[in-house]
């Protein structure tokens, strides 16, 4: 059988991706967008829903930004063929997707666009595209390439999307995710990936994609068991084209024995989404599939600490009848590992049983020397560990001390045929908060698996929500997981039960297919501990999938001013808001921490401004939640990380005090220098005395305005401010008695204010009043 592979991390190392122009035809493309029943994963690609062969792109007319998922791995040699699956992860609206094909010679192929109702999932069918390509490209098909999906949204990571790679007459599958587009440091990057031979059939290949729009050069080298290089491919990738290398032609005569093993390094000059790979072993001979696993060593970020990969549900001897499986399969874990540095890396192993409370049993692993590429002999080391004989999953974990990246580990179970394989990419085990599946099926001989892992040392409630339809239905089941305890829920099993959750909802029976999430009782933001893995299977067609699982989080922090201007002596309010992974928002004002670039001008707490001097300064807002992602590709964990956002404030106005204020009342574009300003009631005294009045300067905000001059009238004050608006004028006024005329009351208060710009004098005139007390 087959394996499954993982879908794709979230948020990690691909492209940034460039403006792509889009060709003026696009093909009529097979997409079904499925309600009640789907497309099964191992049937024939999809038909196109009419006979037109292409049509013009329409254009989606939107003020919201261009989002992208980037390149991934499609083929349709031998018998391969290729289906796009595509998740609109919105809770909140409708998702317009535009995929586009590329060619192994990066010949731009755009297809139809897919309209996707919110949490709707569609499917398109990579053979069918290349067989009714229109002649502009039909030119320049080719039998693998890459692919790309554009949409429109304010955030990126809205959307979920894998190419599954299939041979359903050789029983081979391959599932690669799409990933966001994300930039870093331009620099050398360097890949590491990890291969390994079950039998001595096997075959390895890598496949390596440029996303950028221009070429790109990439060296691939492969190793040995103990990290010798072998030999070295360079590779000139134009924008957008795939090359496709053998294993073989990488390694030349080397050991097809059960214990081979060794890396893949791919380096090249750019960012680190630059370049995308994919790769894969095979034996068409019995079936057996795996992915090949990469990561990025040293690529997270932080100080070296304790470290700890699980994979959670490993199969192992004969599995319950209701699998399918003929009754004479039994399955044994494989683990493979590989140290990507240069110092030898003791690698704790342990493993845990499912059901019911587990204490961990550790697994004598010797430590990988530099390099080192080891296939280990599980079958002692099982027995040793009390499991002769076992029937039913179990969980594996390997800690280290050091950094994400410093291992690649390649864990599942294979029956003693090879032809049914379910590999379990391990992730980093620490706590999170909630994770997702995007996809799960049950029909027509096919069926999904989730195993959830308790890794943490204290008691988990879990909630697992599952939607059906395309959100259509809801179902929530709750899960209760002692420290080291793994459960496991069959979809199949789970609807024919037919059980109501608290709600009274079921789960509908037939065909069906949705997405899961799995998240702490108190909802999906509170941290826990929970390893989840999931595969997607047919006993009957001896294929699997294992499915990535994404990490529910932020995309972005948003920084929202009203006003973007604040009066002097005025407070002002700020919000900061959270951009969720399934488009809600959520209100971070309270919790996040706020700054302020220039105390001086302007403080701020909690979103609240107060506002002291004129000038400009920048408000910051920041807090730590997790990212949105997906946990497979190189990516590893659900990653916490600082979100960002600054906005630039005006404080306008000036101060007259400290007994009488004279602030702007508003903070309308200054024209000529000039501003209207407002007086505020003096409450003591009844006459004013203007000649007592005084100005002075605190100093130019402008190159060319470090001071300024003032001049007293009795009718008000004049000020030359040089070249701009730029000091601060404070003035001190004296009060005298009321006098005989006005023996309590109100009169009013007009002053004269002149300011000077570099070409003309502007005068403005102010008003107010002066509340006077009785004799």
């Amino acid at each position: 059988m087959a394996q499954c592979t993982r879908r794709h991390p979230a948020s990690l190392a691909v492209l940034a991706v460039p403006v792509l122009a889009f060709l003026a035809y696009s093909l009529g493309v097979a997409v079904t967008t499925p309600t009640d029943t789907r497309l099964p994963l191992h049937s024939a690609a999809p038909t196109a829903p009419d006979a037109r062969p292409f049509e013009a792109i329409a254009s989606q007319p939107t003020s919201m930004p261009q989002q992208a998922l980037q390149s991934t791995f499609w083929r349709t040699d031998q018998d391969f063929s290729s289906t796009i699956r595509v998740k609109n992860g919105l809770s909140v609206a409708p998702l317009h997707v535009t995929p586009i094909l590329y060619m192994a010679d990066g010949t731009e192929y755009p297809l139809r666009g897919i309209d996707l109702a919110s949490g709707g999932i569609a499917y398109v069918s990579v053979n069918d595209a290349l067989a009714s390509a229109p002649p502009a490209v039909a030119q320049h098909v080719s039998e693998y390439g890459s692919a790309s999906l554009l949409y429109f949204w304010r955030t990126p990571g809205v959307a979920v999307a894998s190419i599954q790679v299939m041979s359903s007459g050789q029983s081979l599958v391959f599932d690669y995710p799409f990933l966001p587009s994300q930039t870093g440091k331009a620099a050398t990057q360097t890949v590491e990936g990890l291969w390994w031979m079950h039998d001595p059939g096997t075959q390895g290949f890598v496949a390596a994609t440029n996303n950028t729009a221009t070429p790109r050069n990439v060296t691939v080298t492969a190793s040995d068991n103990s990290g010798s290089p072998s030999m070295s491919q360079d590779l000139s990738l134009a924008s957008h084209a795939t090359h496709l290398l053998s294993l073989e032609s990488l390694l030349p005569g080397h050991s097809r024995g059960p214990d081979a093993a060794g890396g893949v390094q791919v380096q090249f000059k750019g960012q680190p989404s630059d370049i995308s790979l994919a790769g894969g072993l095979m034996n068409p001979a019995n079936g057996f599939s795996a992915t090949m696993r990469f990561v990025i060593p040293g690529g997270h970020a932080g100080t070296p600490g304790p470290m700890r990969l699980a994979s959670a549900g490993v199969l192992m001897g004969k599995q319950p009848s209701f699998m399918g499986f003929p009754a004479t399969t039994r399955f044994l874990p494989y683990v493979v590992l590989r140290n990507t540095g240069a110092v030898s890396l003791p690698v704790l192993a342990t493993v845990y049983k499912a059901s019911g409370p587990a204490e961990g049993v550790a697994l004598h692993v010797p430590a990988l020397a530099a390099f080192e590429s080891r296939r280990i002999s599980m079958r002692p080391l099982l027995d040793s560990a009390g499991l002769a004989g076992f029937d039913g999953a179990i969980t594996l974990a390997f800690s280290w001390q050091g950094r994400w990246g410093d291992l690649v580990a390649a864990v599942g179970s294979v029956d003693q045929s090879g032809n049914y394989v379910f590999e379990v990419s391990p992730t980093i085990a620490h706590q999170t908060w909630a994770k997702e599946s995007p996809f799960w099926v049950v029909g027509n001989g096919d069926d999904t698996m989730f195993s959830l892992w308790n890794s943490g040392r204290t008691a988990e409630d879990v909630s697992a929500t599952f939607t059906f339809g395309s959100s259509s239905g809801r179902y929530t089941l709750p899960i209760h997981l002692t420290p080291g305890e793994t459960q496991t829920i069959d979809m199949a099993q789970l609807i024919a039960k037919q059980q109501p959750d608290a709600d009274g909802d079921t789960t509908p029976p037939g065909p069906n297919e949705g997405s899961a999430m799995f998240s702490g009782a108190q909802g999906p933001r509170q941290q826990i501990n929970l390893v989840v893995s999931t595969g997607q299977y047919n006993a009957q067609m001896g294929t699997c999938c294992e499915g990535c699982i994404c990490c529910y989080g932020v995309v972005s922090l948003d920084l929202l001013a009203d006003p973007t201007e604040c009066p002097t002596l005025e407070v002002c309010y700020m919000s900061a808001k959270e951009n969720m992974s399934d488009g809600t928002q959520n209100d971070v004002t309270g919790s996040a921490s706020w700054r302020s670039g220039n105390t001086s001008i302007a403080t701020v707490s909690g979103g609240t401004v107060n506002a002291y001097t004129p000038g400009n300064t920048s408000i910051g807002t920041s807090i730590e939640d997790q990212e949105a992602g997906q946990v497979c590709g190189t990516l590893l964990v659900c990653n916490f990380n600082q979100f960002a956002n600054s906005a630039a404030l005006n404080v306008c106005g000036f101060t007259l005090g400290p007994k009488d204020t004279l602030y702007a009342q508003t903070c309308d574009a200054l024209t000529d220098n000039s501003q209207v300003f407002t007086a505020t009631n003096i409450t003591s005294g009844c006459s004013v005395d203007a000649s007592q009045s005084s100005c002075s300067f605190t100093g130019g905000q402008y190159p060319g305005d470090p001071t300024g001059t003032a001049e007293v009238h009795p009718d008000g004050m004049s000020y030359n401010f040089g070249n701009g608006l730029g000091p601060q004028c404070t003035a001190s006024y004296t009060a005298g008695p009321p006098d005989a005329s006005n023996n309590g009351g109100v009169f009013s208060l007009t002053m004269n204010l002149k300011f000077y710009s570099t070409s003309s004098a502007v005068s403005q005139t102010v008003s107010g009043t002066v509340v006077c007390p009785s004799n």
